[in-house]
């Protein structure tokens, strides 16, 4: 032990709580995660726009040739971060 170090003590029940505790957020952390990956991430055109620095032109062109899968909805179009890498993969981009 170093001269600067204090020696605490704990009553093991006290220990044995806390080690439990620690569980529990584990577990907890270990869901959120979980929700996290699998939740689906949506980006606008906006968000396309930039991720493949082109306009608004050539994302139409893209999506109207078909190479961009896409949703859309209350005119607005959304994409998928599986559309992104289905159209990275199929193009060179």
């Amino acid at each position: 032990m170093k001269e600067n170090e204090e020696l605490i003590l704990i009553k093991e029940s006290h220990l044995a709580s806390i080690i439990g505790k620690v569980h529990e957020l584990e577990q907890e952390v270990r869901t959120l995660r979980s929700k996290h990956q699998t939740a689906k991430k949506v980006l606008t055109n906006d968000d396309m726009r930039e991720l493949l620095h082109v306009n608004n032109k050539l994302l139409k062109k893209y999506r109207d040739s078909g190479l961009l899968d896409y949703s859309c909805a209350g005119g607005k179009y959304w994409y998928t971060l599986e559309d992104v890498r289905r159209f990275l993969k199929n193009t060179k981009m």
